[in-house]
């Protein structure tokens, strides 16, 4: 099934009076699956584009942009999806996909053309229960064509969330932001020293925790200031980072939210495998943070498989678009 993606990209060629291509854009959902010869089976969705374009020029450069919203409620109107996957999100964590194509013929076609796999958990939407996604494509000339539009197509698909909804998080994040980004650099810190890649991983939770009617990409005062006093305190003072650990914890627990002690948990073992190793003194500090915030055992085990799991389906989509020339 790897070469299932490869094969119908093969398939872009031609022009309108050679095949029964012709009609405006569409777009599908289909469902895909790969089969490792070992492990478990990898499955997704496949997003491609159909249809005839006219282009001013044989070999037209062009862009493919889609983008993607919640259009379930009509008064709060269309709100933002995010994705888990980086490469199809940008920095706000919204569901941006973006294709550069060369239309070959005038007119073009375009037959099944693969955009993007995207794994049935990767897309966060605002709020738990049935939804509709509106994916709205629009194919676009560039360079002395920039302002040239070719096409657009609009795919209206259900979705269920059944995990809470991004703007469910976002209330519950917003009461504790501070203790949360104070706990956050302390994981950081609790193996010695201050990773990038996992600073970069507590900015980008913060930019995206906010709810659907907010300016996304926005870091409050109150999480900037936690995590400079954080980074400003380990270097002049160094070592354990048990006293934040448990400063911070019991600030969270004394605000009664069941909900934000779940996402301070998730938040700590997503800032310790930032940096792809776990250290015997972020295990440490992950006991300590899981003990404190009150957390059952039970809860604690749930968390971090649902948190292994979906590093290893986000893995294994990056992994499989690479594959796939997808990139």
């Amino acid at each position: 099934m790897s070469s299932f993606v490869s094969a119908m990209k093969s398939m872009f060629a031609g022009s309108a009076s050679e095949h029964d291509w012709d009609g405006p854009l569409k777009l599908a959902w289909e469902t895909y699956s790969h089969e490792p010869e070992e492990g478990e089976a990898f499955e997704a969705y496949l997003l491609v584009v159909s249809g005839t374009v006219r282009v001013p020029m044989e070999n037209c450069p062009a862009r493919i942009t889609v983008t993607f919203e919640d259009t379930t409620d009509e008064e709060l109107g269309a709100v933002p999806v995010l994705c888990r996957l980086p490469r199809l999100a940008n920095s706000q964590g919204q569901m941006h996909l973006e294709r550069s194509v060369v239309l070959d013929g005038s007119p073009a076609v375009l037959k099944g053309y693969p955009l993007a796999l995207l794994p049935h958990s990767c897309l966060h939407l605002a709020s738990t229960g049935e939804r509709t996604v509106t994916m709205t494509l629009t194919l676009q000339g560039t360079e002395y064509y920039s302002d040239t539009t070719y096409g657009a197509a609009a795919l209206h698909v259900p979705m269920s969330q059944a995990t809470r909804g991004y703007g469910e998080r976002a209330r519950s994040v917003e009461k504790g932001e501070s203790s949360l980004a104070t706990l956050a650099m302390a994981m950081c810190a609790s193996d010695g020293h201050v990773d990038a890649r996992e600073t970069a991983l507590i900015q980008a939770f913060f930019r995206q925790q906010t709810g659907p009617e907010s300016d996304r990409g926005l870091v409050s005062k109150r999480v900037t200031d936690a995590m400079e006093d954080a980074l400003s305190s380990f270097y002049w003072q160094g070592g354990s980072q048990k006293e934040n650990i448990q400063r911070a914890c019991t600030e969270l627990k004394s605000l009664d939210d069941e909900a934000l002690l779940e996402i301070a948990y998730e938040l700590c073992l997503d800032v310790v495998a930032a940096d792809t190793e776990v250290t015997k003194e972020e295990r440490l500090a992950l006991e300590q943070a899981g003990t404190s915030l009150g957390l059952s055992g039970a809860q604690r085990e749930l968390l971090e498989h649902h948190s292994d799991e979906m590093h290893r389906l986000m893995q294994e989509a990056d992994d499989q678009m690479n594959r796939e020339g997808l990139a």
